[in-house]
């Protein structure tokens, strides 16, 4: 994954998650922690959340991280696609909880969302610039 969208991920912490099951369609924000070693959004949601149920019924998401500017030449963001399930690793917990220490506190499920594509705009240096990233296993 190239160095820029690691950066602008590991910078950021709320993505915007949308999902889909047959007709029904939603969205919601999360606080997210970035793992790099299998790049991985890592967040907490109840399971009786109405993104929740629908993760649960069709795993398959999509998403986002943007920079909220009111100028075009800053424009910045993330669109990305993946695979969304629960997890009890208590590795993935700790380093979600050290990110977000008022996490420990809270009792819901951590979910995780495996990326399989990344794309990266930045207007900062070249207005348009993209950078692509997609899984290969």
């Amino acid at each position: 994954m190239h160095g820029d969208i690691v950066k602008f991920i590991s910078k950021h912490h709320v993505m915007v998650l949308s999902m889909r099951d047959g007709e029904d369609t939603w969205s919601c924000c999360c606080f997210y922690t970035f793992i790099l070693a299998d790049p991985t959004l890592v967040f907490l949601s109840h399971n009786d959340t109405r993104h929740a149920m629908l993760m649960l019924q069709t795993p398959c998401i999509s998403g986002t991280i943007s920079q909220q500017t009111k100028s075009v030449r800053l424009i910045r963001g993330v669109q990305f696609k993946g695979v969304a399930c629960i997890t009890d690793s208590e590795s993935l917990r700790e380093q979600y909880n050290k990110r977000f220490p008022f996490a420990g506190m809270v009792k819901a499920a951590l979910w995780a969302v495996r990326l399989d594509y990344v794309k990266f705009t930045s207007n900062l240096i070249i207005f348009g610039e993209k950078l692509y990233w997609e899984r290969v296993d």
